[in-house]
């Protein structure tokens, strides 16, 4: 029954992993062209400060139809605005939906994204027209036909529901709730249109079909071509277009303003691992197991041997019993399955088993990893029984030899290895984890509360709101900023003095409030803050230290009155900051900028958040009076707000699952451990019963019985420790050294494994060696 519930662990949890790197290997798998699409990316550098971005400017998609007839078959764009949240208006009640893009009607014939209702062929037809999911479809109208239903986006511009799409089974690096044709721009804002249709700005994401047959390294060798011919000439010399295989970003892409946050290969193959891993583990418990039990059977094969038994039949005996032993755990194991497999979705955060097929996927994993695993593990056994010498073993129960107890031996060390390793590498992911979350990035994170000003009604009453806020002693400052600090940032072209016409670096930038720097309490090396009355809203910038090496100024005060020219005109800088970590801890500190708005239209547009920070001492009231302000500034639009440091930490998500994906299996590791280690304990003391019963005779006590039989196990613990220790050092130094911030592996990992395994073992051990030491030896020595 042990060795049962072991492989049904591991066949279980196997298949546990199997699903999930199964979910992350089929994100965009499931277009039908998914081989033939592509999205454009385009990267500005100059001496390494710039940007690669996943958008591009808006007129590329019908510059690569026109120029490239003969190449590309079909292109669609996305465009969101670039907006936190949209105004949605549905039965006079307001919505704030993320979800929100603008699409080309080709939407529909690049992708196979299925319509439950409306054709796709004619759902973007009229302009005002919006498709949208099932969700938005009951959050809005309830069980009412959403079809040919109003809703409001924006200032009130009417949209028409054409279409709804199908309940979402398939993953996509593209998570959206609405859709909208573009010809609903003309609705909204003119000064989109215009300045959608300039080559400089790049929020639109282009996805190309190319037709069968071209590669995309014919259309790529064109591009020099085309950029130098469509291209601004300060920038065309820096910038350069790659083709993107669409299969291939939610795992291999971290480029700038991505859609959403991707996963990573380098996790998906530490997923691997573990999952080979834990399946191992359990084959080494089934072959000890079944090693021992095959002593005890010893005599009865020796018995059928005698009278005539062929080998073969011995053969197809265990094979037989192997594979009922293997059913039965499989049954198990799916059973286990059934009962974890939320546990799986908590961890991809999805719908991991939208199908039919990926059920029948996973029992078929189940069965022949279980059947595998079993039939492999009963190898050595049954070779080793089937050529017992009848005589030899009806005298009495062979024991083992001594290379079958090295063998024994060896597959015990490296079950322990696997266990300690795993309990290494979760310690340092954790702790690494931590690391990125609790780091000083140079600015004020705690007690920062954020606000959404998505809609121009917002950012039009944001003075009046900045104003009924400062007056609040819960409130400790105020500012308006384009992006949120430390997770997004956006990058501006900026020229030389007395070099306007060629562009010497494209680097980050954030449109900010003028108490900027004092609410988040980033430290000025040089200068001064933003002041409006010195005219600083239109013509000064605030850099880092970064900034100022890569411009070659000698020192922060040598850089202060220095000139920078942009596209909105002169600009001076008047301060310098220390470096702080304006973006995730995945990238270095770069060349930064911070700059005001230039004028009041400027600001309604570019500042798009209020960052307030709270009173550290009644951070509750506090966001209560800015929640009460806000509805009395903002009567009918909802209160959107979530913590800085807590929207920061998502910014780790990768590292969160990988270290909740070790801790879980690292358990089970150790889990299926001792199971083997209960069983083989028992098989040990049983081997050994006359032996004890005789020390016991001679005057050995418990206690010394005890350690007796626990010294195999302690010096299989230690043998493993000595192996796993270098190894999960160089592997978890390699990993940690893919960041460029990280910990410096101490040697607390490496102690609490060593307890936490050697605890381990001797609770598992101890029931059979205690009630071994406790038994009385007269008994033994009778018993045959």
């Amino acid at each position: 029954m042990v060795n049962i519930l072991s492989l049904s662990l591991g066949v279980s949890f196997f298949t546990l992993l199997f699903v999930i790197i199964r979910f992350e290997l089929t994100f965009d798998r499931f277009h039908s062209h998914a081989d033939r699409i592509y999205r454009l990316t385009e990267q500005i550098d100059k001496n390494g400060v710039g940007e690669h971005s996943a958008s591009v400017p808006y007129p590329m998609a019908p510059l690569l139809q026109q120029n490239y007839p003969d190449f590309v078959e079909n292109v669609v764009r996305l465009f969101n605005f670039q907006l936190p949240y949209h105004r949605i208006k549905v039965n006079n009640k307001i919505y704030n939906e993320a979800g929100f893009y603008l699409a080309d009607p080709s939407f529909f014939d690049v992708f196979d994204f299925g319509l439950q209702q409306g054709d796709p062929h004619t759902v973007f037809y009229k302009p005002n027209t919006v498709v949208i999911t099932p969700r938005i479809a009951k959050k809005y109208f309830g069980e009412e036909n959403p079809i040919g239903k109003t809703i409001y986006y924006s200032r009130d511009v009417p949209l028409e529901v054409t279409g709804v799409f199908e309940k979402n089974r398939f993953h996509s690096h593209i998570s959206f709730d609405l859709i909208a044709p573009f010809a609903v721009i003309d609705s909204i804002e003119p000064y989109y249109k215009k300045s959608l249709n300039q080559m400089v700005w790049n929020p639109c994401w282009t996805y190309v079909l190319l037709k069968e047959g071209v590669a995309p390294e014919d259309v790529e060798s064109t591009f020099p071509d085309l950029i130098e011919s469509r291209f601004p000439s300060e920038i065309s010399d820096q910038l350069s277009l790659f083709l993107q295989p669409l299969e291939e970003i939610h795992l291999n892409s971290k480029l700038d303003f991505e859609l959403g946050p991707n996963s990573d290969y380098r996790y998906i193959a530490i997923f691997s691992i573990i999952a080979a891993l834990i399946l191992l583990v359990a084959t080494i418990n089934f072959v000890n197991l079944s090693t021992s039990r095959s002593v005890l059977r010893a005599r009865e094969i020796g018995i059928r041997k005698a009278i005539g038994a062929f080998y073969i039949e011995l053969i197809v005996q265990f094979v037989i019993e192997a594979l009922i032993i293997s059913l039965i755990a499989v049954f198990l194991g799916l059973i286990q399955l059934e009962l974890i497999v939320p546990v799986v979705e908590y961890i991809t955060n999805g719908q991991v088993l939208s199908t039919d097929f990926d059920r029948q996927l996973i029992f078929v994993c189940a069965f022949s990893s279980g059947i595998l695993v079993g039939l492999l593990s009963l190898l050595y056994p049954a070779y080793y029984l089937s050529n017992f010498i009848p005589a030899e073993v009806i005298k009495g129960a062979p024991s083992l030899g001594a290379v079958q107890r090295r063998f024994r031996s060896g597959l015990v060390v490296l079950q322990f290895v696997i266990t300690i390793s795993l309990i290494i590498s979760t310690l340092v992911s954790l702790e690494q984890l931590w690391f990125l979350q609790k780091s000083d990035l140079g600015f004020n994170k705690e007690e920062v509360l954020v606000v959404p000003m998505p809609h121009h009604e917002n950012r039009v009453r944001y003075e009046a709101f900045k104003e009924q806020l400062i007056q609040s002693e819960l409130i400790e400052g105020v500012c308006a900023m384009e992006d949120v600090l430390g997770s997004k940032h956006q990058t501006h072209p900026f020229y030389r003095k007395g070099q306007e016409k060629s562009v010497i670096f494209l680097p980050s930038l954030l449109v900010c409030g003028g108490s900027f720097l004092q609410v988040f309490d980033i430290k000025l090396l040089a200068g001064r803050y933003f002041d409006k009355a010195n005219g600083d809203s239109i013509r000064a910038v605030i850099i880092n230290e970064e900034m100022v090496k890569y411009m070659g100024w000698e020192s922060p005060q040598k850089a202060l009155g220095q000139a920078l020219y942009s596209y909105g005109g002169k600009e001076k800088v008047i301060g310098v900051v220390e470096n702080f970590n304006f973006e995730s801890l995945h990238n270095k500190v770069e060349p930064f900028l911070l700059d005001m708005p230039n004028s009041r239209r400027s600001r309604n547009y570019y500042l798009k958040y209020a960052a307030i920070k709270l009173n550290k001492t009644n951070a509750v009231a506090a966001k209560a009076e800015v929640k009460k302000v806000w509805r009395k500034i903002n009567p009918n639009e909802p209160f959107e707000s979530f913590f800085l440091h807590e929207q920061l930490n998502q910014l780790y998500e990768k590292e969160q699952r990988l270290g909740k994906t070790s801790m879980y299996f690292a358990c089970i590791a150790m889990l299926i451990a001792c199971i083997g280690m209960f069983g083989m304990a028992s098989f040990m003391v049983d081997q050994r019963r006359k032996e004890i019963a005789i020390r016991k005779a001679l005057g050995t006590t418990d206690m010394e019985v005890v350690l007796l039989l626990a010294s195999d196990f302690f010096r299989y613990v230690l043998m493993a420790l000595l192996i796993a220790w270098p190894l999960s050092y160089l592997m978890m130094n390699s990993w940690l050294n893919t960041f460029p911030y990280h910990i410096q592996i101490g040697w607390s990992a490496f102690v609490v494994s060593g307890a936490v395994i050697f605890i381990i073992t001797l609770l598992t051990i101890s029931y059979h060696t205690l009630k071994a030491a406790l038994r009385q030896p007269v008994p033994s020595l009778q018993a045959n």
